[in-house]
């Protein structure tokens, strides 16, 4: 870490030297621009990644990449980063109303310069030296930067299935559901670090019952949730996060009537979560990401009484491919197991049972993305 932040030091002094070296400095016309953090995309092959660059400036100001510009390994060690290299898109961004701008270019992972030429509506132009260290999971510049408050949507088909094993001391049963319905997220990076995600998924479907046969059984889950994410010593390749995360949603239970037939009810499951998620490259447009976590919840019926609550793991894997710079598609595939008991008076027995529960919860997801 410290011969990183040394070299980016360095780099800074010896393009700065290189640029008063370069003659008579000329007078060039003031242009206001602000910088937004650099997010590294995606990583590519070869050593590379894909780096978006967002600056804030007057509205419809125009921003390119100019000539000169160098990937640098050392004070006599760097090379011409040619156009076909950088692969900037688009080659001229025009700032929208607010004044942003985006550019995405691929840069190796080293001390790099680019050029950014900033054009007024007068034909008046400014260059603009930014001096980056590409990292595996950050990037390092010589400009003051400011947080991007970037939006993400996503909507898309959710498809579920239940598997529910419910014992006492007098009998054992098992249910099963499969429900399919459809989810509405969104994703908010209030910081550069921080994210804050909701999602709210409705679901219906049908299960079966070995005494009473099918029954249907409705969902409408509320999910909020923030995370952070983090750096360590190991795994460096990984883009780690931690999150926090409330889901309101519906729990599926057996309890006996005075026929002694099981009866199907739900009750409102309300769970916080810990997840861990390590994302990584798995290719030019695809990315991946693996979480794993524990929960712990309440359950609220008048039908038992719920205690200690519910324990749980969770397993997630998510793929992303990118369209262009702004949609993306993404599919989850996830795996939650629970155990909770309750409480509950059986008619036929005239007394209070204590039922062991425990189910498996498999969850699939396609959706398209927008970000913004």
């Amino acid at each position: 870490m410290l011969r990183h932040r040394i070299l980016f030091l360095f780099t800074v002094v010896f393009f700065s030297s290189l640029a008063i070296a370069g003659g008579k400095p000329s007078v060039q016309h003031k242009i206001k621009v602000e910088w937004y953090t650099p997010v590294i995309m995606q990583s590519l092959a070869n050593n590379r990644a894909r780096v978006l660059i967002r600056g804030k400036t007057t509205p419809g100001n125009r921003a390119s990449i100019g000539a000169n510009a160098y990937s640098f390994k050392s004070q006599t060690n760097f090379s011409t980063l040619a156009p076909q290299y950088l692969n900037v898109t688009p080659s001229r961004a025009i700032a929208d109303k607010n004044g942003n701008f985006q550019i995405n270019m691929t840069l190796p992972y080293s001390a790099v310069q680019i050029p950014v030429v900033v054009t007024d509506s007068n034909g008046q132009s400014q260059t603009i030296i930014l001096l980056l260290h590409v990292e595996r999971n950050r990037i390092q510049v010589n400009v003051k930067t400011m947080a991007w408050n970037l939006w993400r949507v996503i909507v898309g088909p959710t498809f579920k299935f239940y598997n529910m094993n419910e014992s006492n001391s007098l009998v054992s049963s098992k249910v099963s559901s499969t429900l399919l319905g459809s989810t509405v997220a969104g994703e908010y990076n209030f910081h550069r670090n921080y994210l804050a995600a909701f999602s709210l998924t409705s679901m219906q479907g049908v299960g079966s019952l070995p005494t009473t046969g099918d029954f249907t059984f409705s969902d409408f889950e509320v999910a909020l949730g923030v995370s952070r994410r983090f750096k360590t010593k190991w795994f460096k390749k990984l883009r780690k996060s931690v999150e926090l995360s409330y889901t309101n949603a519906s729990s599926p239970f057996l309890v006996r009537n005075s026929s002694s037939a099981y009866v199907f009810y739900t009750a409102a499951l309300n769970k916080l979560a810990v997840t861990f998620t390590g994302a990584f490259g798995s290719g030019d447009y695809f990315n991946s990401a693996v979480s794993f976590g524990l929960l712990y919840g309440l359950l609220n019926s008048s039908k038992f009484t719920s205690n200690p609550g519910e324990l749980g793991a969770i397993l997630n894997y998510r793929i992303v491919h990118d369209l262009d710079s702004q949609f993306y598609i993404l599919g989850d595939l996830g795996a939650e197991y629970d155990m909770y008991s309750f409480s509950s008076f059986d008619p036929p027995s005239s007394s209070t049972l204590t039922n062991s529960m425990n189910q498996l919860v498999g969850t699939a997801n396609v959706a398209i993305a927008c970000k913004f």
